[in-house]
């Protein structure tokens, strides 16, 4: 049986100021980034095979990452 994850991209500055990101299209800020390299190594033991992703940068950043 496939088990399907989904994550939420990490923080961006419109986050973190509790602003509503909408269809802007901010990147990660740097607790973003640290946000999804935890991520990262918390999935170094599984077996992925295939990551989605939109085509927003801050979610195809964290897939990068992970």
């Amino acid at each position: 049986m496939k088990e399907i994850l989904m994550i939420r991209h990490g923080e961006t500055d419109l986050n973190r100021d509790l602003k509503f990101t909408g269809f802007s299209d901010p990147e990660l800020n740097d607790t973003g980034r640290e946000q999804a390299a935890s991520l990262r190594s918390k999935f170094m033991s599984e077996s992925i095979t295939d990551i989605y992703s939109s085509d927003l940068k801050r979610c195809l950043e964290t897939a990068h990452i992970i």
